[in-house]
């Protein structure tokens, strides 16, 4: 029997899917690797069976990702379980080291790591690195507050897996986010602080972001009550969970008018545009979203025809705090 099996749900990216095997392969000595195929339509299977090592599993349906981790969950053999998204990358002997941790630390539920920044078109590390920090120990409220783990950084016990319901298939979005919080009601989280991944970043036009980024909003606030009325949140004062809910919007929003000058930045107006009205329609009262929209349409004619001489605005004063 394996020590690990490295979890990879991918659907239609044939192309990206053989650098994230090799390095899945290098990331761990004793792993079984289980790609779960969620109905693709190009070339993904025959990738898969042309790759030895490892177990190819694929749905007749698409199901969402959640339901081709839990597959892929209820497949395996190993002790412990590592996730991987299909674009993203392990960087080698990082499962090792976190298999060591997790060993030493007993009853811990998962361990997570830092993950370098990689360009959306070839995942080639930009020099920024995720999360800023970690929680070793009880992470429930600093996770209520905000989501500091990466998806392919974490290395998980498969009985606590199993014991907290594995991921949500009936959420469309957020479902890693929802695993998180819940293992962290009942269990203790290890952190590595060191990279041991390189996540995709989004770009403007690729399938990570929304299609419909109201819809993304409201799954998001209605998930975040949910999870404050988890029997741990809900025996704390009434006053904490305000708070929290407060501390956590707030945070959405900052990162909604980060995505805008990130936009902004590459000449993206349109994007930024889109990003900036979210962000108003999550909090309508902060003056933040609402003037950068502003300055975006009294500034949009020069914009167009100059992408590369926009000068300094408010909504990138968010790029320069948050980068």
């Amino acid at each position: 029997m394996k020590k690990v099996s490295i979890v990879i749900p991918t659907r239609n990216r044939a192309e990206l899917l053989p650098a994230t095997l090799e390095s899945a392969f290098a990331a761990a000595s004793d792993a079984e690797i289980i790609v779960v195929d969620d109905a693709s339509t190009d070339d993904t299977e025959a990738v898969c069976r042309g790759t030895p090592g490892l177990t190819y599993i694929r749905l007749r349906e698409q199901k969402g990702t959640s339901t081709a981790r839990n597959e892929a969950i209820r497949a395996s053999a190993a002790e412990f379980v590592a996730f991987l998204d299909d674009d993203d990358l392990r960087l080698p002997g990082s499962i090792d080291r976190q298999l060591a941790i997790l060993d030493r630390a007993g009853e811990s539920a998962l361990i997570c790591g830092r993950a370098f920044i990689g360009e959306p078109q070839y995942s080639l590390p930009t020099g920024w690195l995720v999360p800023d920090q970690g929680v070793v120990g009880d992470a429930f409220w600093q996770l209520l507050e905000a989501n500091f783990i990466v998806v392919s950084t974490v290395v998980a016990r498969r009985r606590v897996l199993l014991d907290c319901g594995l991921f949500d298939p009936e959420l469309p979005t957020l479902e890693d986010y929802d695993l998180w919080v819940r293992l962290a009601e009942k269990y203790r989280f290890e952190y590595l602080d060191e990279p041991v991944a390189v996540y995709r970043a989004r770009s403007d036009v690729s399938g990570q972001k929304t299609s419909d980024r109201a819809v993304h909003d409201q799954i998001h606030k209605d998930l975040h009550r949910r999870l404050l009325a988890l029997p741990r949140a809900a025996e704390a004062p009434a006053r904490w969970r305000r708070r929290v809910h407060r501390k956590h919007m707030a945070i959405i929003y900052d990162s909604l008018v980060y995505d805008a000058a990130r936009s902004l930045l590459t000449g993206n107006v349109e994007a930024a545009r889109s990003w900036l009205i979210a962000a108003m329609r999550m909090k309508p009262w902060h003056p933040k979203a609402p003037g950068s929209l502003l300055w975006l349409h009294l500034r949009k004619k020069h914009l167009q025809y100059e992408p590369s001489r926009v000068p300094t605005v408010p909504v990138m004063s968010i790029e320069r705090r948050l980068g």
